[in-house]
């Protein structure tokens, strides 16, 4: 089980001048108060800083503060976030993402499908699932799958594909899950893109329930679909092939689904290449 320690600090005890032989303070001289606020300034950085490369947990040192121990333990002193009290810490955020890039192989099986379906009827053909290793964060992890499919239909001069992207999120122990976000984009490398269809098409709210996938491309209607809870989010970009879901909650150690399907056009004889992405998002939760 991952945990979150409170990180300990000694006291800062103040002398006086007397003691170190010194004389009195002057503007020119520095005070004991001084001292002490230096020495705590320096610690909430340390303490950020900390933080941030063992939990990924982002924290500004402003957002520290320094408490007594507990139950009025003289012999040191707390670091932790504002707001918050000993021995918990919560609501710490933290997100991280992956981007990859994504494109169909050339082994379509096209003219088999279009002779043993017939043509102009289009019909898609799709190719194996592409299932990425299981991607392991701080706060939980995302297993992700993306599949292209290419649509048959005599007479077109543009090639026509649909691409459906898949995932399962989860939390790790000591967090909660806030959003889990997949999202298409067209590469850089690639052929311009034009749109043919999208889904989800729009935002929704409420209990656990299916959401629909369904796409039109050419005429051929193409099922799908998923299970969602909480919100799902959607953001449709004017860019073609530009496309982000995203689940929002707060889940710990349960499953989350997301997923989505777009449908595009290149042009003759290109492949498409596209930009896959994901994201997690959590908070802290001891």
């Amino acid at each position: 089980m991952r945990t979150l320690a409170l990180v300990p600090m000694m006291a800062v005890v103040a002398t006086t001048g007397s003691v170190l032989g010194l004389q009195p303070a002057t503007a020119e001289t520095a005070t004991d108060e001084n001292l002490a606020r230096s020495a705590v300034s320096r610690q909430l950085r340390v303490t950020a800083a900390e933080r941030q490369a063992r939990w990924g947990v982002s924290v500004r040192p402003s957002e520290l503060r320094v408490i007594s121990g507990p139950d009025g333990d003289p012999t040191g002193t707390w670091v932790i976030p504002r707001g918050e009290s000993v021995p918990h810490i919560h609501g710490r955020s933290t997100s991280m993402s992956m981007t990859m890039p994504v494109t169909p192989s050339r082994g379509h099986r096209v003219r088999e499908v279009a002779r043993a379906w017939g043509v102009p009827n289009p019909q898609v053909a799709w190719q194996p699932a592409v299932c990425r290793s299981r991607w392991d964060q701080a706060v939980g992890w995302f297993d992700t799958c993306g599949q292209f499919g290419r649509v048959v239909r005599t007479g077109d001069r543009r090639r026509h594909w649909v691409y459906r992207q898949y995932g399962t999120c989860r939390s790790h122990n000591g967090f909660r899950l806030t959003s889990c976000r997949l999202g298409t984009d067209r590469g850089r490398t690639g052929p311009r893109l034009a749109w043919d269809d999208w889904s989800p098409r729009s935002d929704s709210d409420g209990s656990c329930r299916d959401v629909s996938l369904t796409i039109n491309v050419v005429g051929l209607g193409i099922g799908g679909g998923f299970a969602a809870c909480e919100t799902i989010d959607v953001r449709k970009f004017s860019r073609p092939g530009h496309l982000v879901v995203t689940w929002r909650g707060w889940a710990s150690r349960t499953d989350r689904e997301v997923a989505s399907q777009i449908g595009f056009s290149t042009p003759p004889r290109r492949l498409p290449v596209l930009v896959a992405r994901w994201n997690l998002a959590g908070v802290v939760a001891l």
